[in-house]
């Protein structure tokens, strides 16, 4: 079977990393997978190499051919946005094939959000209003994954976005147990980025965006808010602000913040490994509902108790055995989370053992693979028969 992956994005991202890793697990089980990445986000170094799918880019993958010499069996859109829908026709119709469509996330809230208007805003589509390529359009949305063979999503909550006749599944996504795995923490590294002897400490690798500004906000209103009562305390932060996170009147929360630039991914373990606990901050709304944060295989992949809502991946978790669950979200209830497991050594080998065996019994590239590979072979007994 040839499939062939259509990214939204680099293969150096959160999202590629999931296309590269989902390749690599069905190569082993026989499938011939191939990613193609905007042209402006490729680049030769991303060449084939034996631990990785091949990358290509959109131009480059008009005329592909896989290593029988044929065309793509399907291609796999990850995600409906609208430069990924456009691309995805045309290479459909030049490979005479069908295609599926790969739901990360709650679409309207990420382009709402990112114009800075209402979800109800979005839908009644104003004639002035321009959406980017980059986002989803709701109607155009609506019509790529109608017009599709099946969905497939980071979470099952995500498929409600599919018509109902059509086939779809849950993917939960893994972290490489190679380099994500329970390790000492190095404190030559930990002197070196500036971390105090006596302090905890917290890492988040995230993107901030305009959709989850504000859950982020109050991760580092929680951290402020501890250092203030006496809490030897430090964030490491590394990812991306693509939006304001701290306006010029909240500076001071910064203070117990180290900002960490990009790492290669295989040394982001060496900086979970400093960390204490984990926090995904959110809170139970319409982005969280639709979301498995990337962040979260890796958090619990590490052995660390892990903090998070009570939403998406949390609901298949329980409070103070394998996780900390948060209802609101804000920030005094991440700082009172934090300092309860800080201060019980019990409650913290718990969630942290705990973490570790909710991610080896749920979380598998190569099960969630063998899932993948079964729903492509599904849809193309269910296409055969028409």
């Amino acid at each position: 079977m040839n499939i062939l992956f259509v990214c939204h994005n680099g293969i150096a991202t959160n999202s590629g990393n999931h296309v590269s890793n989902f390749a690599h697990a069905l190569s082993k089980l026989g499938v011939d997978v191939v990613a193609a990445v905007p042209d402006d986000s490729f680049s030769p170094s991303q060449s084939p190499s034996p631990s990785a799918c091949p990358v290509i880019s959109w131009t480059d993958a008009r005329s592909y051919r896989f290593a029988d010499g044929n065309e793509a069996d399907f291609i796999h859109a990850w995600t409906p946005r609208q430069h990924v829908a456009n691309i995805t026709r045309k290479l459909s119709f030049l490979h005479g094939c069908d295609y599926l469509v790969h739901l990360e996330d709650n679409e309207y809230v990420v382009t709402s959000s990112q114009l800075g208007i209402t979800q109800s805003e979005l839908i009644s589509r104003p004639r002035d209003l321009k959406i980017p390529q980059t986002l989803a359009d709701p109607e155009d949305m609506h019509d790529f994954i109608s017009a599709s063979a099946g969905v497939t999503a980071l979470i099952k909550s995500l498929l409600k976005f599919k018509p109902g006749n059509l086939p779809g599944t849950e993917i939960w996504p893994s972290a490489e147990t190679d380099i994500f795995h329970p390790q000492m923490a190095d404190r030559s590294l930990r002197r070196h980025i500036g971390v105090s002897d006596d302090s905890k400490v917290i890492v988040y690798h995230g993107n901030v965006h305009a959709a989850n500004v504000h859950e982020v906000r109050s991760l580092y209103l929680a951290i402020a808010a501890l250092a203030r009562s006496g809490t030897r305390i430090t964030l490491v932060r590394m990812g991306m602000d693509f939006v304001e996170l701290v306006p010029d009147s909240l500076k001071s929360v910064e203070a117990h913040v180290i900002r960490v630039p990009f790492q290669p991914r295989e040394r982001l373990p060496h900086y979970l490994a400093l960390a204490d606990l984990f926090v995904q901050p959110g809170r139970v709304d319409e982005f969280n509902i639709y979301r498995f944060p990337s962040k979260l295989p890796e958090f619990f992949a590490m052995g660390k108790p892990v903090i998070l809502p009570a939403t998406n991946l949390g609901k298949e978790l329980s409070h103070r055995q394998n996780a900390f669950l948060l209802r609101n979200g804000d920030g005094l209830e991440i700082a009172n989370a934090i300092l309860e497991i800080l201060g019980d050594d019990v409650l913290a080998a718990t969630l942290g053992a705990g973490a570790k065996q909710f991610f080896d019994a749920n979380m598998s590239w190569d099960k969630s693979a063998e899932k993948l590979k079964r729903f492509y072979e599904d849809i193309d007994c269910r296409l055969s028969v028409y």
